[in-house]
């Protein structure tokens, strides 16, 4: 007899697999903090970039499993990210044409508004 339990009725609810949705949220993290050093340096600039994916992502899971996004979204850096990310806008924006930016800039902002709502159980830096 094995040592796994079904604890719910929701997919997630067993020892097997209520651990996966943290390991894509970590992923994901890390892989926003990679996007993050990418989108700082001037020499990468060609307006293209996938962070907003990224953090679309992220909030999927963190909409989905809020537990799991509020034991670790303080990983993230959410200002930081922030910070970069506009800095990059500032310098690319007219590389995106020009039909686009208004709505990438509105997609972007309602993004980053939904990452900061995300609470946190750990005090962020």
């Amino acid at each position: 007899m094995s040592d796994h339990k079904v604890y719910g009725d929701r997919p997630e609810n067993n020892s097997k697999a209520d651990l996966v949705p943290l390991r894509y949220f970590l992923k994901l993290v890390k892989e926003i903090q990679e996007c993050s050093t990418y989108l700082e340096d001037p020499k990468d600039d060609d307006g293209c970039q996938d962070l907003l994916v990224l953090i679309e992502l992220l909030l999927m899971i963190c909409e989905r499993y809020p537990n799991t996004g509020a034991g670790y979204i303080y990983r993230l850096k959410r200002k930081k990210v922030q910070e970069l990310w506009n800095a990059w806008w500032e310098r690319n924006e007219k590389k995106i044409p020009a039909k686009y930016r208004t709505g990438t800039k509105e997609a972007a902002d309602a993004l980053f508004a939904r990452l900061m709502a995300v609470k946190s159980d750990v005090k962020e830096g």
